[in-house]
C-alpha cells in the first residue's frame, strides 16, 4: 500500500505542475498541493513510521515539510514556510542520527559537494534582501548538513533510498530560491515541484527499508520489569 499512496502523491504533483500551480487554478491549486504533501505522509505511515525511532523523526520531518507548503502557498508567509521546512530537515538530521551515520562518507561528500554549496550562495546572496539573508544562510547551512549527513547512510539498508530523497529536495530548494529571489518563471515549478516532492517520497518510502540497530530493536523487545 506504500507504493500505492507514493503512486498517488506523484500523480497529483503532475497534475499539479501540469495545470499550471496554485497561480493558475487559484485556491485549488493549493488544495491540489496539499493534497500530494498528504500523500508523501500517507506513504510514510504506510511504511511504518512508527516502529522505530528513524521512521517517527521522518515523519515529524514530513509533517514541518507538510506546514512549509501549507505556508508557501499563501501570500507573505515566506519566512514561516521556510522556518516550517528548516526545522524539517532538523528532524531528518535527527532521523540518521538514530539510525547511524558514517562521518568519513559525510566528509567525502562535502568535498564533492563544496563548491557547488559555495556557487549558489554566491549566485543566491546578491538577489536576498537585507532582512532575509540571515535566516536564508540559516536554511542553506541545515539543508547542506542534512543532505552530508544521508551521504552517511550510503550502504547501510535503506540508505541509498534516504540519500537519493535529500538530494533531490536540495536541488528542488534551488528552485524554490530561484523563483522567490532571482527569476520567477514557470521553469521553477516544472523542475523543482516534481524533485522536491520526488524527494520527499523517496524520504518516506527510506522508511521501510531500514534495519532497526540492535540496541533499539532489544530496547523495544524487552518484557516490561514486574
Amino acid at each position: 500500500m506504500m507504493y500505492v499512496a507514493a503512486v498517488f502523491t506523484l500523480i497529483v504533483t503532475a497534475l499539479f505542475v501540469s495545470s499550471g500551480h496554485i497561480e493558475a487554478l487559484g485556491g485549488y491549486g493549493l488544495y491540489l498541493k496539499m493534497t500530494a504533501s498528504c500523500g508523501f505522509l500517507a506513504t510514510a505511515i504506510l511504511a511504518g513510521a512508527f516502529k522505530h525511532r528513524y521512521g517517527v523523526f521522518i515523519f515529524i520531518g514530513l509533517i514541518f515539510s507538510w506546514f512549509g507548503d501549507l505556508f508557501l502557498g499563501l501570500s507573505d508567509m515566506f519566512l514561516f514556510g521556510l522556518v516550517s521546512f528548516l526545522l524539517g530537515h532538523i528532524m531528518y538530521c535527527v532521523a540518521y542520527g538514530s539510525y547511524a551515520i558514517r562521518l568519513k562518507q559525510s566528509g567525502i561528500a562535502l568535498a564533492i559537494v563544496a563548491l557547488p554549496i559555495a556557487g549558489v550562495a554566491m549566485w543566491l546572496f546578491p538577489n536576498v534582501e537585507g532582512g532575509m539573508k540571515i535566516p536564508v544562510a540559516a536554511y542553506m547551512i541545515v539543508i547542506s548538513c542534512m543532505l552530508l549527513l544521508s551521504a552517511g547512510l550510503i550502504g547501510l539498508p535503506g540508505g541509498v533510498t534516504a540519500f537519493i530523497g535529500a538530494l533531490a529536495f536540495w536541488l528542488s530548494d534551488i528552485f524554490v530560491a530561484r523563483s522567490n529571489f532571482v527569476t520567477p518563471d514557470m521553469w521553477n515549478g516544472l523542475i523543482g515541484l516534481p524533485l522536491y516532492f520526488g524527494g520527499q517520497v523517496l524520504l518516506a518510502l527510506s522508511i521501510a527499508y531500514v534495519k532497526v540497530p540492535h540496541t533499539e530493536a532489544a530496547t523495544e523487545q524487552a518484557p516490561a520489569a514486574s
